[in-house]
């Protein structure tokens, strides 16, 4: 994160646009095609990190109409946003009708 701000340093406002990304891929068997899903968080990269609530960029990752970063974020809500969840979210939609009983 130091050598990401370092690098950003000189960089406005406007221009930190970043996004969290997720690609899910779901094989049943070796006869099913595969089932593939994304998810999404758009944001941008802050001047500073803060909070100390979970991992990797999440101290200096805004998300989208929000004014903390992901890292001051609860738990709780962090799921319902995360570019996981949305991936998940999306495969699910994907599954076919009674994919669970198989």
């Amino acid at each position: 994160m130091d050598k990401l701000l370092l690098e950003l340093r000189s960089v406005q406002d406007k221009d930190r646009s970043a996004r969290f990304k997720c690609c899910l891929v779901l094989i049943q068997n070796s006869q099913s095609d595969p089932i593939s899903a994304e998810g999404v968080v758009e944001g941008k990269i802050s001047e500073e990190e803060r909070g100390n609530k979970g991992f990797g960029y999440d101290p200096v990752f805004i998300p989208k109409g929000s004014l903390l970063h992901m890292a001051e974020i609860e738990e709780s809500e962090k799921n319902l946003i995360s570019h996981r969840a949305n991936a998940f979210r999306s495969l699910l939609k994907k599954l076919p009708r009674g994919f669970a009983k198989e």
